[in-house]
């Protein structure tokens, strides 16, 4: 198996997953850039934005091209150190030191995570070279031994931290004090980071069944609450900030269940629409308040509920068969077409209640067209990324747990929409509202522990 090439005595490596990620970083980086010259114009602190902007975007760019795990590591230090300034860049806003005060701490406690999982990764493999840990993790057979496990497991921990998992979340919801390029950058590219580790280490995560099911907790539990969570908010960025949480959970079950090009995929699409969206704040705000005029009036019955969820899979399974994909090789990509089935489900609920001739042409309409286009894409990716990620079936009785967990939500969302007015209901949206407190629970016990510097 060709993993890619090296250059630089060893140190930085070119294969396809490099070429998509330094691709993304340079034109998300560039079109950020050109957006803050326009944004910052005659602001004192312009410079200093500009030199910890290029500070932060060249040790991503050394992380993603990295072939030794001790400048892997350097440069994620370097990398959260340089955005720490950039969430500073208003010190006079207490809410701002706050969220940096807290991203500060998570971050070290993820260095250290990461630095002892790649030591333990690196003394198993007896190398620190990346070439070859990956080339002998994709000759391993079987389960690793405890300093692999533990060592996943710590890897795993740190991709949870970087990627503001519940409950350390909380920072990256209050990061809106920064300037507007500043939240840019960091939901389109800082945040994946992560992801990219999961994915760029798949073929030794592969043989850490600890990981995997540390990333397929996590992230179930953050994408279904902050999905829920995001149903409550009033403000735009707020919400969009609600919406890089529950995506990076998404990602990262995704990796838990052994999709890791779908997991790319995701991080791809995921940083140019976070970069469209908090560039294009104003418009996005237009946009949903057009939606939110628009909505269907009537709200979906039992039977609309009970019948868009087995329509809406046999939509997806049927795509799935066309497009070839089967159940026993596939495991994870059937895992996340039961999913996708999910959320056409409740567009199909709200569809049917609708009651209009074009509504009803159009709901499978758009089901074919978004399942088509997934498959697809998996499909391409799988082509140009599959030789450098690993392909294992999911841990025993992952897919059961993920798919529970959704059908889980989807019973939820759908009584709240029959039942708005229930005291269960009203309950579940206070303390959805407030995120289930678990940020106010994080923060006493951070300052407690580490108060702010006065």
């Amino acid at each position: 198996m060709e993993y890619g090439t090296s250059y630089l005595w060893g140190l930085a490596r070119v294969d396809a997953l490099s070429l998509v990620m330094t691709g993304l970083i340079a034109f998300v980086g560039w079109v950020i850039f050109r957006y803050s010259g326009n944004y910052l114009e005659g602001d004192a602190g312009r410079r200093r934005f500009r030199q910890w902007f290029w500070m932060t975007l060249g040790c991503v760019m050394i992380l993603v091209n990295s072939n030794h795990l001790l400048l892997l590591a350097l440069s994620w230090i370097g990398t959260s150190l340089s955005l720490h300034r950039l969430l500073l860049y208003f010190p006079e806003r207490p809410a701002a030191v706050l969220a940096a005060h807290k991203k500060f701490l998570l971050s070290r406690l993820g260095d250290l995570c990461l630095m002892s999982g790649l030591f333990l990764v690196g003394r198993h493999y007896g190398s620190f070279r990346l070439d070859d840990i990956l080339g002998a993790a994709a000759l391993q057979h079987g389960a690793a031994g405890g300093s692999l496990q533990w060592g996943g497991a710590l890897l795993a921990v740190a991709a949870v931290l970087k990627c503001a998992q519940l409950p350390f979340h909380g920072w990256l919801i209050q990061v809106m004090e920064a300037p507007t390029p500043v939240s840019a950058l960091l939901h389109a590219g800082i945040i994946n980071l992560g992801g990219f580790l999961m994915i760029r280490l798949s073929p030794v995560l592969a043989h850490a069944e600890v990981a995997q099911w540390i990333l397929l907790t996590a992230g179930t539990a953050t994408a279904i609450i902050a999905g829920l969570v995001m149903m409550t908010r009033v403000s735009i960025k707020v919400m969009l900030a609600w919406s890089t949480c529950a995506q990076m959970g998404f990602m990262l079950l995704e990796c838990g269940l052994g999709a890791y090009s779908l997991a790319l995929l995701h991080l791809v699409a995921h940083s140019l629409y976070k970069a469209w969206a908090f560039l294009g704040s104003g418009r996005t705000v237009s946009e949903t308040v057009r939606r939110r005029s628009t909505r269907f009036a009537r709200r979906p019955r039992f039977a609309h509920w009970l019948t868009a969820l087995p329509l809406s899979a046999v939509l997806v399974a049927g795509l799935a068969w066309i497009f070839r994909i089967h159940p026993e090789a596939e495991p994870a990509i059937w895992t996340l077409g039961g999913i996708l089935a999910i959320a056409l489900a409740t567009l199909a609920a709200e569809g049917m209640a609708a009651g209009e001739g074009r509504t009803w042409l159009l709901v499978p309409g758009l089901g074919l067209f978004l399942g088509a286009l997934y498959f697809a894409w998996h499909q391409l990716f799988g082509v140009f990324v599959g030789p450098l990620v690993a392909h294992v079936p999911p841990p025993e009785g992952a897919a059961g747990f993920v798919l529970a967990a959704f059908l889980l939500q989807y019973v939820v969302i759908s009584q709240i929409r029959l039942r708005p007015g229930h005291i269960l209901v009203r309950s579940l949206h206070d303390y959805m509202y407030q995120g289930l407190y678990l940020d106010e629970i994080f923060t006493f016990v951070t300052l407690h522990l580490w108060p702010l510097s006065r």
